[in-house]
């Protein structure tokens, strides 16, 4: 586990196979109840999931969520707007992830449940994307990858 994502007092593993919630399979969750707990379905990408609820928890320590702040906005909108004023590239090749971008394309409506979180997903795999594939995320969305650098003071 990265050292300055070791945030997390306790991760419970369980037995119980990933849920399929819109389309995808929730491999794990936090909980504001247990802000610092990690729950972890059976998964074989349990390292990848840890690195991005752990990233949730992180976020939700900061004063401001770092999701939310106007410099993670900023990036985000860029891309955004960069890859929907290019015809040719589809609106997932914005995101970080397949997930990030069904996560946001559901949040973003004003009356969705999730709209006032709209970008944490996209946050929480952009963090998991710079331990996972640092050369992915450095070549497709530099700023995103500047932008974890400095919060984890790598």
């Amino acid at each position: 586990m990265p050292k300055n994502l070791r945030v997390a007092n306790e991760i419970v593993l369980s037995s119980q196979k990933p849920l399929k919630t819109n389309g995808n399979f929730n491999r794990g969750y936090t909980w504001e109840e247990y802000p610092n707990r990690i729950y972890i379905f059976q998964s074989d990408a349990i390292l990848e999931t840890i690195i991005h609820e752990s990233a949730h928890i992180l976020d939700g320590i900061t004063k401001t969520k770092l999701s939310h702040s106007d410099r993670f906005k900023e990036i985000f909108e860029e891309y955004l707007n960069m890859y929907r004023n290019n015809p040719y590239l589809a609106d997932v090749e914005c995101f970080v992830s397949p997930y990030a971008c069904e996560f946001y394309s559901e949040a973003q409506h004003i009356y969705s449940k999730n709209y006032n979180i709209r970008y944490t997903e996209d946050f929480a795999e952009s963090v998991r994307l710079f331990f996972t594939d640092p050369k992915k995320i450095k070549r497709d969305f530099p700023k995103k990858y500047e932008f974890v650098k400095e919060i984890l003071n790598m």
